[in-house]
């Protein structure tokens, strides 16, 4: 979590970087007016100030939030949206990275029976019958078709 607290205005923005944050966080950039009444508005960057990439202003009660993930540096500019001066508050909160779980692929050979691997002779057997009766049908029909008589 990082906070701050300015002063906005219409002429210059107040500009704020967050450094080093990974896709895997998501990451919450809140914006409050100290009065209410104030209009300010919250605008997000990548790589250069000019760019716009997502912005909100404040509502009613004075808050705006943006929900994002992002790889890299964040660039972010406060501006008052009205006339004149007025302060904020600015809270970025950057979450743990989500790890999601991955399970082994390595099985100990002990238990590779028990988690249905491929080592069942049963189905290897079944396999194996099916291959040899392929094989046999297609024998026989080669075979009838050479004597010069009809297949069905």
């Amino acid at each position: 979590v990082a906070a701050a607290e300015g002063r906005a205005t219409t002429a210059e923005p107040v500009r704020f970087v967050v450094n080093d944050l990974s896709a895997a966080q998501q990451v919450s950039v809140v914006l409050v007016a100290r009065n209410a009444v104030d209009r300010l508005k919250v605008t997000l960057a990548k790589f250069g100030w000019d760019e716009d990439l997502r912005s909100a202003t404040t509502d009613e009660e004075g808050r705006a939030t943006i929900l994002l993930r992002t790889q890299g540096d964040l660039k972010i500019k406060v501006t008052s949206a009205g006339a004149g001066e007025a302060p904020f508050m600015l809270a970025v909160w950057a979450g743990d990275e989500l790890q999601p779980p991955v399970e082994s692929f390595l099985v100990p050979v002990k238990e590779y029976d028990r988690r249905g691997g491929l080592v069942r002779w049963g189905r290897w057997i079944a396999i194996g019958l099916g291959g040899l009766a392929l094989l046999a049908l297609g024998l026989l029909i080669g075979r009838r078709e050479r004597r010069g008589g009809k297949v069905t």
